[in-house]
């Protein structure tokens, strides 16, 4: 009876998280039903989108933001970013470069 309790609240999670996605991505808003498949592609497809938005607006804005960060951290004493993002950075680059900001 413990692990028939555990599916069901375990599907009840996944039901509520797969809610939540609809609400916020997109081209789920507007449907009325949809399959868990079709929620994780919409899904998939949008996060790529917003990486390239974010991946957009680095190149653009980055390499001057970034060398303002990292003079900050020099004078607060924190370890240098080691920043070499430019618009001419690689997708892949850009992403790790964010990444590894973020785990600061």
């Amino acid at each position: 009876q413990r692990n028939k309790g555990n599916k069901k609240l375990m599907k009840m999670s996944v039901e509520i998280e797969l809610r939540k996605l609809e609400k916020i991505v997109p081209g789920l808003k507007s449907k009325e039903e949809v399959e868990m498949d079709e929620v994780l592609s919409l899904t998939v497809a949008y996060i790529g989108e917003l990486q390239n938005h974010l991946v957009g607006r680095v190149r653009t804005h980055g390499e001057k933001y970034f060398r303002k960060l990292n003079s900050n951290s020099n004078n607060s004493n924190n370890s240098k970013l080691g920043c070499a993002i430019s618009e001419k950075s690689s997708k892949e680059e850009i992403i790790r470069f964010l990444h590894k900001i973020s785990q600061k």
